[in-house]
């Protein structure tokens, strides 16, 4: 006897349509044409291990499948056939799932590596939009230095301007003035010019009585050196005189009487 009955394990797979399906086709599968394929399908049977690889493969000879056969009931037989069938069809879904995770892998690998490039992309493009958002911001910033700057220029050039018509008109004036000024400088100096030319005509003619005037002079002072001449030569000749006087006087005193001495003499 099985400790494990077939029927149990049909469960595993099918579950209660499986005990149904197996009961339904229990009168059909009495013949020994199909106890013969069912051993031979039992021969070919393999256990197959699972991606982890859990048990290894167990093979069925011709010897073992015959006596298996000999000892299951068709409903057995339909069941493991059954099950064969389930079986292959798992490892093909199997299969088809591993390539569908491959594929999946691969898309998802591509996918973030399409990801990761675009991450990249976006924020390198942030990068460039945060960088051009300055370079704008500073040209901003410059041109609206710029606008102060040529708003300060007008302003400058209109105080230039209307300093340049003020300095015109002052030139004009002034230039008017000067003119003026000149004119009666012109006036002036040709006055000055007769009056310089009438004073040499009037120093050449006193020029000319000074130097008839020094003619007479010179004559005076020559008459005057002569008459001076004239009169030392008879201050001397007085002064002469006038020593043989006190000479006569001293001898006619010393001749006289000792009253007339004393009384000289008192003198």
């Amino acid at each position: 006897t099985n400790p494990f009955p077939f029927s149990n394990v049909s469960s595993w797979f099918g579950g209660k349509d499986d005990a149904s399906t197996t009961s339904s086709s229990a009168p059909t599968a009495t013949t020994a044409s199909s106890t013969t394929t069912a051993a031979a399908a039992a021969a070919t049977t393999t256990s197959t291990t699972t991606d982890t690889g859990a048990a290894p493969e167990i093979k069925l000879n011709a010897a073992m499948a015959n006596s298996m056969a000999s000892k299951l009931t068709p409903a057995e037989l339909s069941i493991i056939l059954r099950m064969r069938e389930r079986l292959q069809k798992c490892e093909h879904d199997a299969a088809q799932w591993k390539r569908e995770r491959e594929d999946a892998l691969g898309n998802l690998a591509s996918v973030e590596a399409v990801k990761e490039f675009l991450v990249n992309r976006v924020r390198d493009t942030e990068k460039m939009v945060q960088t051009q958002k300055e370079e704008m911001e500073l040209h901003q910033n410059k041109h609206l230095e710029d606008q102060e700057v040529i708003v300060f220029l007008d302003e400058k050039v209109k105080e230039l301007e209307t300093s340049l018509k003020d300095m015109k008109s002052k030139e004009a004036e002034t230039q008017q003035h000067s003119l003026d000024r000149v004119a009666k400088h012109e006036k002036k100096s040709r006055v000055l010019s007769d009056m310089l030319q009438f004073e040499r005509e009037q120093m050449a003619s006193n020029e000319k009585e000074w130097k008839a005037a020094r003619k007479v002079l010179v004559k005076e002072v020559k008459s005057c050196r002569a008459k001076i001449v004239a009169l030392e030569s008879e201050l001397e000749g007085c002064r002469q005189q006038n020593g043989l006087l006190k000479q006569g006087l001293m001898g006619i005193s010393q001749t006289g009487s000792p009253g007339v001495r004393k009384k000289n003499m008192r003198w």
